[in-house]
């Protein structure tokens, strides 16, 4: 009884020459014949519905690249809120002092207020160094938030103009830094972003 083309026994080889199909593909388990690409087998990425699956070296900018205007902008903003707001604090502070003389009471809660203030101030221009620096988004983000809540809070209970327009550069803060350009701005530094 003969045996088959590529059982054991047969004299010919299953795959041919040096482990391959007679179609020149290395069969499986075979190492591809020195000088010959061993990913050569797969398709290249462009095969896939045209895109590649992964990012290619011109798909982020180098973390040389020049900032994008909208993240200069968000830190100036951020710079002139927490100005004005380091501003109101020591002022509030001043009258907190005055108002202790009258009244400890009063003069208590300007004071915590003027705290308050200051620290908030404080925190934005920290958070617009940072992302001028392109060090960190984040904390810019969630900063410009928690005074998005705090201004709408503020604004249900007695509502001004300054108000509105403090929720406005807060809102316009987180979507300065939300826009995709910023983002990939902040991840070509290595720095966290939303």
């Amino acid at each position: 009884m003969t045996t088959p083309s590529g059982y054991p026994g047969s004299n010919k080889e299953p795959y041919g020459s040096a482990g391959q199909y007679p179609s020149g593909q290395p069969a499986p388990g075979s190492y591809p014949p020195p000088g010959q690409d061993p990913y050569a087998q797969y398709p290249p990425p462009q095969q896939f519905g045209g895109q590649s699956p992964y990012p290619g070296p011109n798909q982020y900018p180098s973390p040389n690249a020049a900032r994008p205007g909208m993240v200069t902008a968000a830190a100036v903003l951020a710079f002139i809120v927490g100005g004005l707001q380091l501003l109101g604090g020591l002022l509030l502070l001043l009258a907190g002092g005055i108002a202790a003389d009258i009244s400890g009471a009063l003069g208590g809660i300007f004071i915590v207020i003027a705290i308050l203030l200051l620290a908030v101030g404080a925190l934005y221009i920290f958070a617009g160094i940072k992302a001028l620096q392109g060090k960190n988004a984040k904390i810019l983000v969630i900063v410009a938030g928690v005074a998005v809540v705090l201004q709408v809070i503020s604004m249900l209970s007695d509502f001004t103009p300054t108000s509105l327009i403090g929720l406005a550069i807060s809102v316009g803060i987180i979507a300065l830094l939300l826009q995709e350009q910023s983002k990939a701005w902040f991840r070509a530094q290595g720095a966290p972003t939303f």
